[in-house]
C-alpha cells in the first residue's frame, strides 16, 4: 500500500513520533526534566486510533483473502498497544 492514501495516513502518526523522540532525545543530551507529554501522546493516541479505524474500513469492503486474514489482528494488537501504553503515560 504505497500510494498517496498511506501517505496521508502514515504522516500524522509518523510526525507525532518523530516529536517525541525529539523531546526525549533534547531531554537526555542536555540532562534536563522532559516537558509535559500530554498534549502529543494525546495527538499520537487519536491519529493511532484513526489508523485502526481505516484498518477496519479497510476490512469491511475488501475481498482480499490476505488482509481479512491478517488485518483483524493487526487492529487488535495496535488498540492493546495504545490502550497500554495510554495507561503507563497517566502512571
Amino acid at each position: 500500500m504505497h500510494t498517496a492514501s498511506s501517505r496521508q495516513i502514515l504522516s500524522p502518526v509518523a510526525d507525532a513520533i518523530s516529536q517525541l523522540i525529539i523531546v526525549s532525545s533534547d531531554a537526555e543530551t542536555y540532562n534536563t526534566p522532559m516537558q509535559d507529554l500530554t498534549e502529543v501522546a494525546t495527538v499520537v493516541n487519536s491519529q493511532a486510533e484513526n489508523l485502526v479505524q481505516i484498518g477496519q474500513s479497510m476490512l469491511a469492503s475488501s475481498n482480499d483473502e490476505q488482509l481479512k486474514h491478517e488485518m483483524p489482528q493487526a487492529c487488535s494488537q495496535s488498540k492493546t498497544s495504545f490502550f497500554r501504553d495510554h495507561l503507563s503515560l497517566e502512571s
